[in-house]
């Protein structure tokens, strides 16, 4: 065997390492659950499914003690670019839990803002999330 298709595939190995290619996929960064207490109210967001730029991204929201009427509205916006706010629907699961989805338009940092109201009071929460592509 000559030299030069023993350095041929000697590159060709290393670069298949270096690339990864044929390396399994990560699996999804998980995102942590986060808790805040406020007047009263424990709020939970846990993340169902990693943010992902144009794809279903689902979320699981806690209220304890759960409200017995409760008005939510959740609003990701684009926190380095100008880039139009994407509202969340709302599904209640159980009492004091609602599954929310959105839909981000691309990948970056973006902020979940939270809008909880009662009857009696009314709560702002914000999260900081990094959406992948």
């Amino acid at each position: 065997m000559t030299r030069w298709p023993r350095i041929v595939t000697l590159t060709v190995i290393l670069l298949g390492l270096i690339t990864g290619c044929g390396a399994a996929p990560l699996p999804p960064r998980s995102l942590p659950d986060v808790s805040r207490h406020a007047a009263g109210l424990t709020i939970r967001l846990q993340w169902l499914t990693t943010p992902t730029e144009l794809k279903s991204s689902t979320f699981r929201l806690v209220l304890a003690p759960p409200p017995a009427t409760v008005h939510l509205r959740g609003t990701l916006t684009m926190t380095e670019m100008s880039m139009p706010p994407v509202s969340a629907t709302w599904q209640q699961v159980h009492p004091g839990v609602w599954k929310g989805e959105v839909i981000p338009t691309m990948a970056g940092s973006w902020r979940l803002a939270l809008v909880i109201r009662t009857p009696r009071r009314t709560w702002h929460e914000t999260y900081l999330i990094n959406v992948t592509n």
